[in-house]
């Protein structure tokens, strides 16, 4: 029985990373090393924002830019990333709506003077 989708997979879908670990390691171990190193992509492409907005956090209060608060800078610079992200297609307009309302709704909430109790 498979585990964790180790299933013995077709010559023809191996990616060319599993094919030499399987010639050093074995079908097994190879399987489970490459499921690992595309987990470890897949959740270093969903931190790609967080980490952005995070390194912005932490500079923005030594950056001065004439004009432009520093809440005013999180924001447009928090926008240019969505458009960066979209563009190289890490995220889809989906992701970015869904996001958007998420936000407008919490935003609605503090606005109207809402709290949890």
């Amino acid at each position: 029985m498979p585990v964790a989708g180790l299933a013995p997979a077709r010559p023809e879908e191996l990616l060319p990373l599993e094919r030499l670990l399987m010639r050093v390691a074995g079908q097994r171990v190879a399987l489970a090393i490459s499921e690992f190193l595309m987990f470890g992509a897949k959740e270093t492409a969903a931190c790609v924002f967080a980490g952005s907005f995070l390194f912005l956090l932490a500079v923005s209060g030594h950056v001065a830019i004439p004009g432009l608060s520093r809440y005013d800078f999180l924001f447009v610079s928090a926008i240019a990333i969505q458009v960066v992200l979209v563009t190289l297609k890490l995220e889809n307009w989906r992701e970015v709506a869904v996001l958007s309302l998420f936000h407008l709704v919490g935003s609605a909430f503090l606005r109207s003077g809402w709290r949890w109790r």
